[in-house]
């Protein structure tokens, strides 16, 4: 979720590390173990207004899931032997064979961006709605494994990651997430705005006077700074 445009060289140069890192990697795995690096650049799709991001973070996090799998401690309901949904018959993973109760997780999908956590505390809130909509439907729960936004289930799932982005972008970064979810998903946008202008600002403020005072904490924690 990194920048792949700048004028100067930041976040770019860490994509293409990245990438090198995962190309050598791949040479000792077999193809189907292949790490598979899949980068799109948020912050520069979002700026275009005819850019749907969360439909394109909807589709990655599509693709992903039907790789990876995922659990279930239950045998398969009968209901999905004889009338499968189509995108239930792609779903991967191991399990619900002769002898086998269940179906494992075979694989995993790691998220990252630079700097203050809100692109990928998005990305992870994508992953887990696409992820829980296959959960509800394995459960017998939905009749396809799609969990709409406008539901009181993505409210309280929402609201989840919205807590545990803030705090730990409070302890990385001095403030609350900056560009919240529904920033992304360009609802109520002035009031976004605002809110995010807000915390910008303070963010900005603490960084700028309080970095030092944090960082030798950090440096005593970790051993690096022994005080006299």
């Amino acid at each position: 979720l990194v920048k792949l445009c700048e004028k100067r060289k930041h976040e770019c140069l860490l994509s293409e590390q990245l990438q090198t890192a995962i190309t050598y990697l791949n040479q000792f795995l077999p193809p189907e173990h292949h790490i598979q690096y899949i980068h799109k650049d948020m912050a520069r799709i979002h700026k275009r207004k005819k850019n749907d991001l969360i439909g394109i973070l909807e589709g990655v996090a599509e693709e992903n899931i039907q790789k990876t799998g995922i659990f279930h401690s239950g045998p398969e309901l009968y209901c999905h032997q004889i009338n499968p949904h189509p995108k239930y018959l792609l779903l991967g993973g191991y399990g619900y064979k002769e002898g086998y109760i269940g179906r494992d997780q075979t694989g995993l999908v790691r998220v990252n961006c630079v700097d203050c956590l809100d692109r990928t505390n998005t990305a992870q809130f994508i992953m887990g709605k696409c992820a829980l909509g296959y959960q509800l439907y394995v459960l017998g729960i939905l009749e396809d494994p799609h969990v709409p936004f406008d539901c009181d289930t993505m409210r309280l799932l929402e609201e989840a990651y919205e807590d545990l982005g803030d705090s730990l972008a409070v302890q990385y970064g001095g403030s609350s997430l900056v560009h919240r979810i529904q920033t992304y998903r360009k609802v109520a946008p002035m009031k976004s705005h605002g809110r995010d202008i807000y915390h910008t600002t303070l963010r900005y403020a603490r960084n700028a006077f309080t970095d030092t005072d944090k960082q030798m904490a950090i440096n005593v924690f970790l051993g690096v700074f022994i005080p006299s």
